[in-house]
């Protein structure tokens, strides 16, 4: 081996290191994938919670069947049920003359078909129960301490909604709430619906503070002769989870009006329609049915049907839930036949109270609108004897005395007894019907049944509204001579 290739190989120097160049270009490519794995990530978490939002949103609203086909599943899974049970709570909000009040009702409900029922509604004190064995149908009103026995009815429908709770469970004129009850004697048939559809307004503040229970599906219903109602379905069970509907006195009119066109409440309503509104016009009640449970198709536990009168209770014995009820009120009632009559307290003094009645042809009138004239009221019965000559009195002041006011308030339940004796009355006497609600509004704010438009009654007001003079007699000579002196008529 020569030298040359036996020489041992030295390390080089760092001043021997020559440096590479310096090149300018893109960043290292370890960085670019790991922003590109963060983008993928990123898009596949976005594509993941839009797959999930799909199923748990887009899906059921695909899946869901027609409105009109949902709620007639529904009502089938309760009415072809041959055992219901369930237990829930009805809350009551009522707004009148700017105050509001609310109450919760515990309710209970069984029942095996075709007519054996366990109706419960607890609200304190005032608690109702109805039991129907099959055979007999027994009604326990707590307040009371009675108990109603009639025969049972062959179905549920044919049973009294007083028995069922009254409006506890959906008694009140026109106003269908869908509970066990309702769904299964058909008050929620397809036939009495005019329109079906999924949602509620949600500009609605109050419905849109309501919970919504989960996994359901809500629909607005529209009845035939009731009002609006929400319901909100569970989409796997097809049982009425919620329900919620609110009225005010003019859906309620014309829910009673779509119901029973020709009920004499009804014809009563519309006589007093504009004194009632003036009274009720501004209600609004509100109601919401929450069902904790239902079972359907479990046989109830045994006993559930029986029922035991309370100790000491009275049981009233009928052949009709009418009967019944006239029994308990003829038992109930004390008997007041020897009491003597509330005398009206005397006005004299006092400023004339607000009286707002009809005239004849159902426009409402308002005594403080004859303010400024001296004015003479006359409180009569229109069918009492001895009210045709009044007037014709009345009348006859009016001529010698052209600035008097007269007017004469017919007090009672029938406008056409009103309208029949005004219409043979004498020129220059203003008549005008005052009907029982009003005139007992007018009682309770001086604390008397009628209070100062107890019929007959006389009462002399001056040009200030102030009452000069008054009588509870009936109106002959002499009391008419001292109204007109008390305004200085004479």
């Amino acid at each position: 081996m020569s030298d040359e290739q036996e020489r041992p190989i030295e390390p080089l120097e760092s001043a021997d290191l020559v440096e590479a160049p310096e090149v300018e270009g893109p960043a290292p490519a370890p960085r670019r994938r790991n922003v590109s794995r963060i983008a993928g990530i990123i898009v596949g978490v976005l594509v993941i919670a839009a797959i999930v939002a799909i199923a748990v949103y887009a899906v059921p609203m695909l899946l869901r069947p027609d409105p009109r086909l949902l709620l007639a599943e529904t009502v089938s899974r309760y009415s072809s049920a041959e055992y219901v049970q369930t237990e829930g709570t009805m809350s009551f909000e009522m707004e009148l003359g700017g105050q509001g009040t609310s109450s919760d009702v515990d309710m209970q409900f069984a029942w095996a078909a075709p007519n054996k029922v366990l109706y419960k509604a607890d609200m304190g004190m005032i608690s109702t129960t109805t039991v129907s064995d099959g055979t007999d149908m027994y009604m326990s009103i707590g307040m009371l301490d009675a108990v109603l026995k009639v025969p049972a009815p062959a179905t549920l429908a044919e049973m009294p909604m007083e028995g069922m709770g009254g409006s506890l469970g959906g008694g009140m004129p026109a106003m269908k709430i869908p509970d066990a009850r309702s769904l299964i004697a058909g008050d929620f048939a397809p036939d009495k619906l005019t329109d079906i559809h999924y949602g509620f307004d949600r500009d609605d503040e109050w419905l849109g503070s309501l919970e919504e229970p989960r996994g359901t599906w809500p629909i607005t219903v529209s009845i035939a002769d009731g009002v609006d109602v929400v319901m909100w379905i569970d989409r796997a069970t097809r049982l009425v989870k919620q329900s919620a509907m609110a009225f005010d006195f003019d859906s309620m009119m014309a829910a009673m009006k779509e119901a029973d066109p020709e009920s004499e409440e009804l014809e009563e309503l519309e006589q007093a329609q504009e004194t009632v509104r003036s009274m009720f016009g501004d209600m609004i009640m509100r109601i919401v049915l929450t069902e904790n449970e239902t079972v359907i198709n479990e046989a109830p536990p045994e006993g559930t049907f029986n029922f035991t009168p309370p100790e000491g209770a009275t049981v009233i014995e009928a052949d009709d839930f009418e009967e019944a009820m006239e029994k308990l009120m003829a038992e109930s009632m004390p008997d007041l036949s020897d009491l003597p009559e509330p005398e009206a307290p005397d006005m004299t003094g006092e400023q004339a109270p607000e009286i707002i009645a009809q005239d004849m042809q159902h426009n409402e009138f308002r005594l403080s609108s004859l303010q400024g004239k001296p004015t003479i009221l006359h409180i009569l019965d229109p069918e009492a004897d001895g009210a045709a000559e009044a007037l014709q009195r009345l009348a006859g002041a009016r001529v010698s005395h052209r600035e008097l006011q007269v007017v004469a308030a017919a007090v009672g339940n029938d406008f056409e007894a009103a309208a029949d004796l005004f219409a043979r009355a004498p020129t220059g006497v203003t008549g005008v019907w005052l009907a029982p609600a009003a005139a007992s509004k007018v009682g309770r704010d001086y604390g008397t049944p009628y209070g100062p438009v107890e019929a007959p009654r006389t009462i002399a007001i001056d040009a200030t509204g102030q009452i000069v003079a008054d009588t509870g007699e009936s109106l002959g000579s002499a009391e008419l001579t001292g109204c007109l002196a008390a305004l200085g008529l004479e």
